[in-house]
This record gives structure tokens, sequence and C-alpha cells, in this order.
């Protein structure tokens, strides 16, 4: 008995040496299933970054891609050429532009080691505060009855500034948080957890701030019941998060005196692990630029975009039940295809497949050959398609002269321009119908088809045709211009001597009839249209991007200045100039 008297005691002992943490804690010895930090995994990959809340897209900002700025194309951001990039920590940021009211913003995200990826990052819009000047002491009010509170001698003196100080709440609930929180990982003792947020506040303050402020930040309603009554503050410092103390819970707040403006989140530390899900139509199609968001109940856990390939990578939290959505757009989430059931929760980072049916009226597929000039097959390239008039565009891989991919999209039936790519040289464009829940077929070819540019038109049945060639360099004469949804026609016999021709304008761009014609000039004379009668433009081809072709027909009836009125009728093949 004497002997294990002493042994009760050290029993004792150890079990109150090994009492757990509360949740608040970050853990000294995470269990064996945490996800440890990967090992530097580099890969090579073009980026496209898609600015989703945008005013409109090619808004004047900045975009950096691991501290590089990249160009806007098309409708993303993109790199144009491959990358050499982290896997597991690519870096995308926003610079803040005070004139259209965005602060600065990143996100940290994982790619697949695909030739393409496609990342969405949301733009945040602010709202602004007062000035304030050394010896002013007060409150700043925040949305939600939060507030940040400061004392005189608070800030240096900030003499004359940009901009004033802003702010913005980030409510994990909200649509596009998961597009908007710059990370959803942290680093901690040599572990990568994932970190579940009850908020997150973006602080741009211009000035040198020499004391600190106490934040009230408000806890969103969907939360209030689940958030832990102390919670780790952690704030985003060279692409990770940082623990800087703790936040007390107060009510529907989290109070927490802070020392600087920057990227703050209030969250929790859980078992995260990174999972692969491959988006396939039931068909055996990868699902190629899909938006796929993961949420635990209210709160969007995490989101991607599908690479080249179909497969889109997620840091996610492990043990929880999952569900997934499969959107049409960050703006247009009621018009998409209904949410589905993850098979969750996940414990392990085995790939997942996601198989949508072919037969969906969101799904687009195309599949076919990809030949060169000598008849062979293409062994390695890429077709791009891009759809009318959004400008839109997939990337397919070709392998062995076989290509194949869907799209989710709203469309039923879209015009998209296709071409195939060997070694990096493309091919001619090809227009085909592409019709939803439908197999569309189309055979590619890298062989250049012609040039030519065209002008037929017919006044009261007197003929006049104009040709011209898109290769000649300089070639203004039959030309479209785009220009924020209206298209100008301009069809010139000669730059120097317009004796012939047609020019016209319309609010019509892209594929389709339009039943609009604001100004119309024929063989350099301006005429008042008779719209009590026929008049229509039809574009059967419209590519968006300079160099590319318009393609179709105008029929107008117009009053010459003695009130007789004539009928015109044109076809036409002409250069995208601008």
């Amino acid at each position: 008995m004497k002997l294990l008297y002493p042994l009760a005691i050290i029993s004792l002992l150890i079990m109150a040496c090994s009492k757990p943490k509360p949740n608040t804690d970050i853990p000294d010895e995470p269990p064996v299933d945490h996800n440890p930090i990967p090992p530097a995994t580099p890969v090579s990959t073009i980026v496209t970054v898609y600015a989703e809340m945008n005013g409109q897209y090619g808004d004047p900002m900045s975009v950096k891609i691991n501290g590089a700025v990249t160009d806007y194309a098309f409708s993303g951001y993109s790199t144009n050429t491959a990358l050499s990039v982290e896997k597991y920590d690519c870096n995308i940021g926003l610079t803040p532009d005070p004139y259209l009211g965005l602060l600065a913003t990143a996100r940290n995200v994982p790619l697949t080691g695909s030739s393409r990826n496609n990342v969405d990052v949301n733009n945040v819009h602010g709202t602004y505060l007062d000035r304030v000047f050394t010896t002013d002491a007060g409150e700043w009010a925040l949305a939600g009855d939060g507030k940040l509170t400061f004392g005189a001698n608070t800030f240096e003196e900030p003499g004359i500034v940009a901009s004033s100080p802003a702010y913005a709440i980030l409510d994990p609930t909200a649509t596009a948080f998961s597009i908007t929180n710059p990370s959803f990982k942290a680093d901690v003792d040599g572990h990568r957890w994932y970190l579940r947020s009850f908020g997150v506040l973006l602080l741009d303050i211009p000035y040198k701030i020499l004391g600190k402020l106490t934040l009230q930040y408000p806890i969103a309603a969907g939360l209030r019941s689940t958030a832990p009554d102390s919670i780790a503050a952690w704030l985003y410092l060279n692409n990770q998060w940082v623990q800087q103390g703790y936040a007390k819970k107060t009510g529907n707040f989290y109070t927490k005196e802070i020392h600087q403006g920057g990227i703050w989140s209030f969250g929790e530390l859980v078992d995260g692990m990174y999972k692969t899900f491959k988006v396939r139509t039931s068909n055996g199609l990868p699902v190629v630029n899909a938006i796929l968001r993961v949420k635990s109940g209210d709160n969007e856990v995490a989101s991607a975009r599908t690479d080249a390939e179909g497969n889109a990578i997620c840091f996610l939290p492990a043990h929880e039940n999952l569900t997934a959505d499969i959107l049409l757009g960050w703006r247009s989430l009621s018009d998409g295809p209904p949410p589905f059931v993850l098979r969750g929760p996940f414990n392990s980072s085995i790939d997942e497949e996601i198989i949508l049916p072919a037969s969906s009226p969101y799904i687009t597929s195309v599949k076919g050959t990809a030949i060169n000039c000598g008849g062979g097959p293409i062994q390695s390239g890429t077709v791009t398609a891009i759809c009318q008039p959004l400008n839109s565009r997939w990337y397919l891989p070709v392998t062995n002269g076989q290509y194949g991919g869907a799209y989710v999209t709203g469309d039923v039936r879209a015009i998209f321009l296709m071409n195939a790519s060997n070694d990096a040289v493309p091919g001619p464009d090809t227009a085909a119908l592409l019709i939803t829940n439908e197999e569309n077929i189309v055979h590619l070819t890298t062989c250049k088809s012609a040039t030519n540019l065209f002008l037929k038109y017919s006044i009261d049945d007197v003929e006049y045709n104009i040709t011209g060639d898109a290769a000649t360099p300089g070639n203004s004469f039959l030309a479209s211009y785009y220009w924020k949804g209206t298209t100008d026609v301009s069809c010139q016999d000669d730059q120097m001597h317009p004796t012939m021709g047609l020019d016209f304008s319309t609010s019509g761009s892209g594929t389709g009839t339009f039943l609009n014609l604001t100004e119309l000039r024929v063989n350099n004379v301006l005429y008042e249209v008779d719209y009590n009668r026929t008049f229509k433009v039809t574009f059967t081809r419209y590519d968006m991007m300079i160099g590319g072709y318009v393609e179709g027909s105008l029929e107008a009836y117009y009053k010459d200045k003695t009130n007789v009125v004539h009928h015109l009728v044109a076809s036409f093949r002409l250069k995208q100039v601008v």
C-alpha cells in the first residue's frame, strides 16, 4: 500500500500537467492528423486572376502575383506566360484605389500543378472615416455599432494626405468572404492550421500611429452563439497570419487594443487539410474554369476555380460536414446549378471527384480533334474557346490530337470562337454554335484561313463591292470599332477619297440581330433612317479582340434631301480595330 500511494500522487500530477488548454490556446503538441507545413513545391503555371466584384472589368488597378505586377488581359489579369510560383503559397495582391473607394486586399491561395490556374479575388469597397489631428481624442463609428476609440496624441500630425482613413468589415457568413479573406491557413509550431474566422477588419490609416486604438468589433448575428468568450487576434503580415494576443467577447462584440492598421482577423485554429477536387461531367469531360465554393453551415470556408484539367485545390477544415456550390459567377448566385452535398467530413487528403450531369442545362461541353497543316495530330497544344460576346475563355489541353472539356454557363446557345495551337502558334478562328445539354463536336486545324475583307452592298438594286485584306499593314478601310457596347462600322473605298462605302453605328455588339441604327452614312453622305420600314443589323460573327473579325449584314431604308426613300442591303466581313 505504501508503494501505491506515491504512484497515485504521481498519476494525479501527470494528469494535472497534461490537462488540455482551452480552444482559444494554440496547442503545443498537435494530434497526428494535423497538417504539417508543406515543403517548398514550385510549379510553373499561367495564372489568371478574376477581380470579381470590380465595378467593370478592366478598371485601372494593379494586380500583383507573388509581388510582380501583371497585365489585364481579356476578362482577367493574366501572366500570359508561365510563372514559377509556390504551389501552396501563391500570393495575389490588389493595390488600393482611392478614386474607386477600393482598399488594399490580398489572397493567399494554393495552386494545382496544371499549366493554367485561375483565381478569384474580391475588391473591397471601403467606408471612409473622418480625419483627425494629433490633439484629437474620440472615436470612429463602424458598421454594426462597432467603433474605434482613441485618445489624444494617438496619431502623428497627418498633414496633407491623399485620402482619409477607411475600413471594411468582412462577415464570414456573407457571400464572397472566401475570395476576400486573405488566407484560411496559419502556420504555428511547425504545423499548418485552418484559421476559422469570426470576422475580419480591413483598416487603412494613412497616419503614423503613436498610441493604441481600442477596437470594438461587431460579431455577425449568425456567429454570436458560437463565438468563443476569448479568441486569438491575428494580423496579416508578409502574406501570413501572425498572432497579436487575444480579443475578449463583450456582448455582441470582440474588444481588442490594436497598434496598427492592416488586415485583422479574430479566429481559432482547427485541424485543416488540402483537398483536390476533380470536377467532371458524367461523360468524363473535365469542367474547366468552374467556380467551386465550399461552406460549413452558413460560413464560406473555401473557394477555388478549376484549372485547365478540371481540378481545384482547397484548404479545408477537417472533421466537418460541408456543402458546395458550382457558381455561374459571384454576382449571379441564384442563377446557377443547385448546391450539392460533398461526401464529408473529410479526414484524409485523398482526391475527391465531383460529377456534374452532362445533360445539365448549365453545362456546355465540346470535344473533337486538333490536327496540324500536315494532317497529323497535334501532340501537345491548347484549344482556346472564346464565348461571344462576353469574351470569357476556356483553355483546353490537346493530347495526341484530341481535346475535350466542359464549361458552366447560363447560356443555352452561344457562339464560340475556337482555335487550336501547337507550340504557342494559334491556328485560325472557327466559329461554332455550342448548345447546352448536347454533345458538341468541333474539329480544328492549325492551318490559317483567308484574311480577306469585303463590303458588298446595293442601293435600290445598284450593286457596289469593296475588298481588302486584314493582313495588309495599316488597313483601316474595312473596319469595325467597339466602344462601351456600341459598334461603329467604317467601310470606305479609299481613305483619301471616300466616294464609296458605308458608315453606320448601332448599340448592338456580339452575335445576333439588332433593331437599332443610330447613324447611317452612304457613299460619304449622312442620311436619315426611315424607321417606319425594315431596318436591322445582324452580326453572325463578332470577335471582341482587336485583330479579329466582324461578319454580318445590314438592311435599312433611308431618305434623301428630297424625301425619296432608298433601299439599302449590305453584307460584310470586317477587321475589328478597337
